[in-house]
């Protein structure tokens, strides 16, 4: 007897729900709110802070911003790592030239997936 992928002692089974979908397997309406993870300028405004650590993977035209806001609560020795610095240089090179002459960082841009920036905060 050959193995059914879709059968079980219970009898058949449907395919695995989709994320996103609806119970009847329909995609979800479009008009979905962002996901709850997702971090707003506002709310790191708001945050208090210290940080040891901050991973900056956010709307690109606002990470000199998000640069603006998080470093103030980062400890001294804390790393702010940013994603997409290689596969999106052109649009991150404001961001970029903030972080490697910021008199408070030294940062290295590390080539692996989309391209790392890691920004290590002096003393």
């Amino acid at each position: 007897m050959s193995r059914n992928e879709n059968r079980s002692a219970f009898g058949p089974q449907p395919p695995p729900r989709q994320p996103g979908a609806t119970p009847d397997g329909r995609p979800a309406p479009s008009s979905a709110s962002p996901p709850e993870t997702e971090v707003k300028l506002e709310e790191v405004e708001k945050s208090e802070g210290p940080f040891d650590l901050v991973f900056l993977d956010a709307d690109r035209a606002s990470y000199a911003t998000y640069l603006e806001l998080a470093l103030p609560k980062l400890v001294p020795g804390g790393l702010l790592v940013a994603d997409n610095v290689v596969s999106h240089a052109a649009e991150l090179e404001d961001y970029i030239g903030r972080v490697k002459s910021h008199p408070e960082l030294f940062s290295v841009t590390v080539p692996v997936g989309n391209g790392e920036e890691i920004s290590y905060k002096l003393a």
